[in-house]
């Protein structure tokens, strides 16, 4: 499989999951109008939020996994962008963003309808409880869409499995990236964080539920596990460098969001191990804050940035040798592909 026909698959792929995922959320417009007027425009923002963008990189991954692209996996690829979607929004909440590819995130347009009638305090706070609501609404579909895939009960059961299981992984994630952010008395580590935040629902838990609907072996599972889980370090850090120095304009995202929330990522432990004592001060100061100007220029300056880099080409190398051990045939190129496609990226 070329370049140009994993570009062509992936292309596939996100307009069929779209199709159904859209006209899942438009099923539950109409029903949440019974309900209550204001619960149909929460569904209509997750409409908008799920359309706004996105590769559907984790869609293309289950396809991969089981081997082709038919009516029987749509649902199985479509549950994979539910969880990520949902993600994306508890995640804003998370990080106070307010802004996602370039459109407001749920949070934020309900805080620009909410201000006319509360304090900005108050507004927050109930921006934030509707968003919440929202990313629970996507995971509740992700749910039901296991349940309803055209496989037996003993996939299906092992689908909601793995489901729960990349669930289970990514809140684990999530809250260590929270609190390494405050806790300084404790060390984290950042790739432990991004085998479990991202590596596990991204990249692991697609192709791992593609596998599962094609019946392959454990053993093969097994190595596809280990290639996801290297693959999507690499992917981490390479979103890491794309979110503080990729042109704002295309990520749809502020480029300090990072260093504002105190996150420790590897490329800010390389700029810490570079610093001497009166840097080491400063960064303290303002590692965390709101207003923390010229920090992003200081640790482009530091040569943080490229090492990295480097360890990001580290990890994409540790996923191609694992793809040498799946058997011939199986795979191997369309995977292959897929970390060319990923080393390229820019956004």
């Amino acid at each position: 499989m070329s370049l140009m026909e994993v570009n062509s698959l992936l292309s596939a792929t996100k307009q069929a999951v779209d199709a159904y995922i859209v006209d899942r959320i438009h099923d539950r417009v109409a029903q949440a109008t019974v309900v209550y007027p204001r619960y149909e425009r929460l569904w209509r923002e997750i409409a908008r939020i799920y359309q706004a963008g996105g590769k559907r990189m984790r869609p293309y991954l289950t396809v991969v996994g089981y081997g082709a692209l038919d009516a029987a996996i749509i649902p199985v690829a479509a549950v994979q962008e539910l969880l990520h979607v949902a993600m994306l929004v508890h995640d804003d909440i998370i990080d106070r963003d307010v802004v996602r590819h370039s459109q407001p995130t749920v949070n934020g347009a309900y805080e620009a309808d909410y201000a006319p009638l509360l304090p900005p305090q108050q507004t927050t706070h109930y921006a934030n409880s509707v968003a919440l609501l929202a990313g629970d609404a996507l995971l509740s579909e992700a749910y039901h869409l296991v349940q309803s895939a055209p496989f037996s009960s003993s996939v299906i059961r092992q689908l909601s499995e793995r489901l729960s299981q990349s669930v289970f992984e990514v809140i684990g994630g999530e809250l260590i990236d929270v609190e390494a952010g405050f806790i300084m008395t404790e060390q984290f580590d950042p790739m432990t964080i991004y085998r479990y935040k991202t590596a596990s629902y991204s990249l692991v838990g697609p192709l791992v539920s593609g596998a599962l609907c094609a019946e392959v072996d454990e053993t093969t599972r097994g190595i596809l596990q280990e290639f996801g889980t290297q693959c999507g370090i690499a992917f981490q850090l390479q979103d890491d460098l794309i979110g503080m120095f990729g042109d704002e304009a295309t990520t749809g995202k502020s480029a300090d969001t990072d260093v504002r929330e105190g996150k420790r990522t590897v490329l800010i432990a390389e700029h810490q191990t570079m610093m001497n004592d009166e840097q080491a001060a400063r960064f303290a100061q303002w590692f965390g804050m709101r207003d923390a100007p010229g920090q992003v220029l200081r640790i482009e300056a530091s040569g943080a940035r490229q090492k990295t880099e480097a360890t990001a080409q580290q990890y994409f190398a540790q996923a191609r040798a694992t793809l040498a051990k799946l058997q011939h045939g199986f795979r191997r190129n369309e995977l292959e592909q897929f970390v060319d496609h990923l080393q390229g990226r820019r956004y």
